[in-house]
């Protein structure tokens, strides 16, 4: 007898894999460590489902098994939460910096406001270099760095005291 409908079951799973590897690796914003263990998932879906194939005694329980391998394959997406939450981690930072700015005592609106700005900044400078590292590591990296810049900043508290050290002074060259 020919023997080629296992084979041929195998190796549509086979190809379903490779489609859905290479449908991972373009998942946007996937660390290589997410985009690894969906692979994994992938690999251990395409084990049970060539088990099943060897296990089936006739055509119909081959087909039932390689359409339900392909189905379990497809059915793999990456988890991608690390650089959203490293994201998260920075807006949340920037907020309490903003609070702890408004608070700043002697500043005036305008310096608020300038140092509100910076913060925008570091946050926009912390979330692209998030977006361009590619594994979790550079994301840990990338998110202390910018948590660092974003408590790094303080208001420039000069105008009031510019304004006091003129009244002194003008009062000084009164006496």
């Amino acid at each position: 007898p020919t023997v080629v409908k296992k084979d041929e079951a195998k190796t549509a799973i086979d190809k379903a894999a490779e489609a859905k590897k290479a449908e991972i690796d373009q998942t946007p914003n996937a660390t290589d460590e997410e985009k690894a263990a969906a692979k994994a998932k992938v690999d251990e879906a395409v084990t049970t489902a060539k088990n099943a194939i060897d296990q089936a005694t006739n055509n119909a329980g081959v087909d039932t098994a390689k359409t339900n391998g392909v189905d379990s394959i497809n059915n793999v997406q990456p988890t991608v939460v690390k650089k959203d939450e490293a994201k998260t981690a920075i807006e949340n930072a920037a907020r309490a910096k903003k609070a702890e700015i408004d608070q700043t005592p002697n500043a005036t609106d305008e310096e608020k406001v300038a140092a509100k700005a910076k913060v925008d900044e570091a946050v926009n400078n912390a979330k692209a270099s998030i977006d361009q590292v590619t594994n979790n590591e550079g994301v840990d990296t990338a998110k202390s760095n910018g948590l660092d810049s974003i408590n790094n900043i303080q208001p420039t508290v000069v105008k009031k005291d510019e304004a006091k050290t003129a009244i002194d002074k003008a009062a000084e060259a009164k006496k």
